[in-house]
Parts: structure tokens; sequence; C-alpha cells
């Protein structure tokens, strides 16, 4: 099983000299490299762009191909081609929950200035590169017909009140990352750090099921989407896109962060396995690690968080000391998987629960 932990520069070296590890030894600058490289990714067209524009500052001769799609639809292309493969790096959606669970389908790498990184895939298979934590996206408008304000709206349990019924919106945990971490959060922070037994968990779960009368998205990108055509009041998000909304102050939205708790996880990128330009593969992760990019990310998603240690946040997002972190079970989380899920399905069908997506309200 896969773990990840913050390593010493002197005890990476050892570990990648023994496993043999692809790794980049010379400092990224501009060079005259020249090819192109096929990235598939859940990253937004924004974030493509930023990442083309600086990545060719560099290398201005190598061109990217990029296919966006969810992370099932990625996995699930890689499987099909493993055996003449299309695709250089998986970008995005690839988490510590994880486990090993995908490790076929890449190769081992170990990126240019790996001390850098706060958190390390000790296998080397996944390149980690930012932080989520957990959020509400609450409309404010939606939220004021049925007498709420803002500072009404102060964590989990404020989202059992009668009068938000039927307002409130979450992801499918079985199909989408911020479903599943919600969950399992939920169950670690009422659970004290129990996510599979504990019934305090599973109890919440079940009223904050009823008081969502049992809706909830296939797509986590509904969930944002909905709260922003005011057909809900409150959706459980991640941070990053819950801020970037507010940001762009084209609707009436904040960003509410749970009092009882929050917990954080890290997301990657990985070289596929045996992948027609190994190279240029290398090049793209160790410039998505670097310094560099994460401020640039920063600068256009403005809620992300870096695992590069030389990266600070925005100023918009609040310190983690702030957050009342919790320690989510990492290893308990992807053990645990089916049996947490069967449980969920069994509470929503009790409910008569439903699922419902942007594209059905329009």
């Amino acid at each position: 099983m896969k773990k990840t932990v913050v390593l010493l520069m002197s005890a990476l070296l050892c570990v990648c000299f023994l496993c043999g590890c692809r790794q980049s030894n010379a400092e990224p600058e501009p060079s005259v490299i020249t090819g192109e490289v096929t990235i598939y990714t859940s990253h937004s067209e924004a974030e493509q762009q930023l990442f083309t524009a600086k990545f060719h500052e560099l290398y201005p001769e190598v061109t990217i191909n990029w296919v966006y799609e969810s992370l099932a639809e990625s996995i699930e292309r890689l499987e099909a081609e493993k055996d003449d493969p299309q695709c250089d790096v998986l970008m995005g959606g690839l988490t510590q929950s994880d486990g090993g669970i995908y490790n076929h389908l890449f190769e081992q790498y170990t990126p240019y200035r790996i001390e850098e990184q706060s958190v390390i895939d000790e296998d080397h298979y996944y390149q980690y590169y930012t932080f989520q934590v957990l959020s509400f996206l609450v409309n404010k408008v939606e939220l004021a017909k049925v007498g709420f304000v803002l500072s009404d709206i102060k964590g989990y349990t404020t989202l059992l009140h009668p009068q938000l019924t039927g307002l409130i919106l979450s992801a499918d945990p079985a199909t989408t990352y911020s479903g599943y971490r919600q969950l399992t959060s939920i169950l670690a922070i009422y659970g004290d750090g129990d996510i599979s037994a504990s019934s305090n968990g599973w109890l919440y779960v079940r009223n904050l099921l009823k008081n969502m009368d049992g809706v909830f998205t296939s797509r986590g990108s509904d969930v944002t989407a909905l709260i922003d055509s005011g057909e809900y009041a409150v959706g459980l998000s991640y941070e990053s896109v819950c801020v970037q909304r507010q940001a762009s102050r084209m609707i009436d939205v904040d960003v509410v962060y749970p009092e009882e708790g929050n917990t954080r996880m890290a997301y990657a990128a990985a070289m596929v396995k045996n992948c027609k330009n190994r190279e240029l593969a290398g090049k793209v992760i160790d410039y998505l690690l670097s310094k560099e990019y994460g401020e640039e990310r920063v600068k256009l998603l403005k809620g992300c968080r870096a695992t590069n240690t030389r990266v600070t946040t925005s100023g918009i997002v609040p310190d983690l000391s702030e957050l009342n972190m919790k320690e989510l079970d990492v290893e308990a989380m992807i053990k645990n998987r089916e049996e947490i899920l069967a449980k969920y399905y069994e509470i929503w069908e009790e409910l008569g629960g439903t699922k419902v997506d942007a594209s059905d309200r329009e």
C-alpha cells in the first residue's frame, strides 16, 4: 500500500538509488527541446492555458496536447491503452486515498528538487502538487429567502436546521472524490477519527441526508453549478472551487469552513507507464511541482494550497491553524471504502434518495 511521508533529502537520495526510480537531475531551464506531450486532465481550461503558457517560457518548441475528462474517464482510457499508451502524464484527480490501486498504470519517477515537497509518495508513482481542504459554498440570496444570513451557517451541525431542508447539496461519494472526502471527514470529525464504525458519525450522516431530501449529484462540479444557479443554498465542496466562485464576484456567494473541524488531502499527477515521451513527461511533472508554477497557480486559483514548501497561499484563504484541522486516517479510507459506501447507500435508499445533475435543470 502506498504511504505518504515527509523525507529528508539524504534519505530520498538513498531510496532513489536503491529502487532505480527515474530522476530528473538537471535544473529545468530554457531549452531547445522539441516534441509533443499528451496530458489527460480534469483541470479547467483556464489551468490548462496557464500551464501551457508558463511551460512554453521554458520549452517553447514543445506542443502540449490536452485531453479534458474526469479521473474515472481517464483511468478507463489508460486501462484500454496500456499496451499502446496515447498519454504521457495524468494530471489531477489522483489522491492519497487511492492507495496503490492505479500504480500498474504509472512509471516510478523522482522529480527535480523533491526535497521541497511536503508530501511524497515513497514508491514514487504519485507526484503530489496540491492540497485540498473542505468548505461550503453558500448562496446568500437563496439563504435569505428562508430567513437566514451567512453567519447562521457555521458548520455541519447548522446544516440540520429544518428551514434548510431541501436546500443543501453534496456529491455522490461513490463517483466523486469530493463526495467521499466530505463523507469520511464527517465520520472522522463526529467519530473522533474513526471513519468506519462511528455511531455518532453515521447518525449525523443519516440526519444530513434526510435534510438533503436524499438528493446528491453524480458529479462534483454540479454542486457548485447548482449553487450558482440558485437551485440550492448550501453546497459541500472543495475550498479552491468555492474560493474561485467567490472571487469571480459574478454571483452573490460566500465560503464557509465547518467549525467542527476540517481535513486535508494531497492530490497528484503521474507519468504514464511506457509513455512515448518520457523526457517531456518528466519536464511536465518537474514544472508542475516547482515553486515557480505553484506561485502562478495560486495567482490564478486564489484558493489553492501547494505541496511545495516554498509556495505561500494567496492570503485570501485562512491559515490551516485557523481551521480546527483533524487527522484523516488515509489507510482506513482505502481499506474500508466499500464498507463505508455500502452503509451510506443503505441509508440513502431507506430515505428514498435520488441523484440530480446540473444538466437536468437546464
